[in-house]
């Protein structure tokens, strides 16, 4: 089973196709033949919304289910300024809190764990209230950073979807909010985190 875990509201459109390739097993007619194995998918109903908010919900989302491949991430929420300006959750206690999480995971359970880093925003489209600006893509680099080097820290693999958005273009697949993604943009994410999590698999 696959855990996919992601902070950023409604990021994937359908659902994904995680397969395993093993040897076939004795009713296949071709020995030389490869059975695929379909993943099962699991997320969270709710939102995963901030990093402390997976943590609080880690055992119940990750550690109780036991899953092959734990694909997560959180920092949209956390790196919001609401209405003092301020971050939701100031980066040095997000570094915390994903360091938690990382190790809850790899110290609980025998899953691969993947960290996802956090999808760009397009400044000028991000709404503006009391002043400020909601969300900004240097707080989103800042906290990709301090996630990417406690994971280097920690051996876990990252896959850098900031990277992949900002490769496919930013301005074209991000909706017109700055921060959600068009249907083509929700599609595109899918089929990359489907690819990443496969090459895993093989």
């Amino acid at each position: 089973m696959a855990c996919i875990l992601r902070s950023t509201a409604a990021l994937f459109s359908g659902r994904l196709s995680l397969k395993k390739s093993k040897p076939c097993c004795h009713s296949c007619p071709d020995e030389g033949a490869r059975c695929k194995i379909r993943y099962s998918l699991r997320q969270p109903v709710a939102n995963s919304r901030y990093s402390g908010f997976v943590l609080e919900n880690i055992g119940t989302w990750v550690l109780d289910r036991s899953p092959d491949i734990v694909h997560i991430n959180a920092g949209l929420h956390d790196l919001a300024r609401p209405e003092d300006g301020n971050q939701q959750i100031p980066i040095e206690l997000y570094g915390e809190n994903v360091r938690a999480i990382m190790r809850t995971i790899l110290n609980n359970t025998d899953s691969t764990l993947i960290w996802a880093t956090t999808t760009p925003v397009v400044d000028e489209r991000v709404p503006h209230e009391h002043g400020h600006s909601v969300m900004s893509s240097g707080d989103v680099l800042a906290y990709n950073s301090s996630a990417a080097q406690i994971a280097a820290e920690m051996g876990v693999q990252v896959n850098d979807l900031y990277g992949f958005v900002t490769d496919a273009g930013t301005q074209r697949i991000v909706s017109d909010d700055g921060v959600h993604f068009t249907d083509e943009g929700k599609s595109l994410l899918g089929e990359a985190v489907a690819e990443y999590i496969n090459g895993v698999l093989s």
